[in-house]
């Protein structure tokens, strides 16, 4: 569908996606580069309450495209699903649904490169994608490791991803995981 000829944005839904990301990133901008324990206890607060609200909208939508809330609503809609890291099981709901609006061309390859990458830190796996990377208890970051690297290039093209996807300090403040991965199987430990 050209621009021109796209139904009319769902607003109610745009505010909601726009006011949990806008309570996202307020809740993630800690006083410190790592939260405290009080502050990571808001984040997961605000992680319960998206994943609550963002499963509605796909019970009753699928996965919100822009066609059904913009191109800025379906930004905020995948930020939001990839940062509810203590929601797993919504989270693997969110990454199914996710994908197959990228099939279809309702979402950026880039969005389900991002996600899959995440899940896989989750499970202990290496990323195909390199764009997961750890704050360590220190304030250090380190790139989560990635599977086969020779081929890493090509993954990130593929996805519309620059060859390899650089974090900047001010980018990981905002989407560090809230729980810590599952340490890598057959690599040293990450914790």
């Amino acid at each position: 569908m050209t621009p021109a000829t796209r139904p009319p944005v769902r607003l109610d839904l745009l505010l909601t996606l726009t006011r949990l990301h806008r309570e996202g990133i307020a809740v993630r901008m800690t006083r410190t580069f790592v939260p405290s324990r009080q502050e990571l206890l808001a984040i997961v607060r605000w992680e319960k309450r998206s994943a609550r609200e963002l499963e509605q909208i796909f019970e009753a939508h699928g996965w919100p495209g822009p066609d059904l809330v913009g191109e800025v609503g379906a930004e905020a809609a995948w930020w939001i699903a990839l940062l509810c890291d203590r929601q797993t099981a919504f989270q693997q709901g969110a990454h199914r649904h996710l994908l197959e609006a990228v099939e279809r061309g309702d979402a950026p390859a880039r969005h389900g490169a991002y996600f899959t990458d995440r899940l896989r830190m989750h499970e202990g796996v290496p990323q195909p994608y390199g764009t997961q990377y750890l704050l360590n208890a220190s304030g250090a970051i380190t790139r989560y490791p990635v599977a086969d690297p020779g081929l890493l290039g090509l993954r990130c093209h593929r996805a519309g991803l620059p060859k390899v996807a650089e974090a900047r300090p001010a980018d990981l403040r905002l989407m560090a995981l809230t729980r810590l991965p599952r340490a890598p199987t057959g690599l040293p430990s990450l914790r």
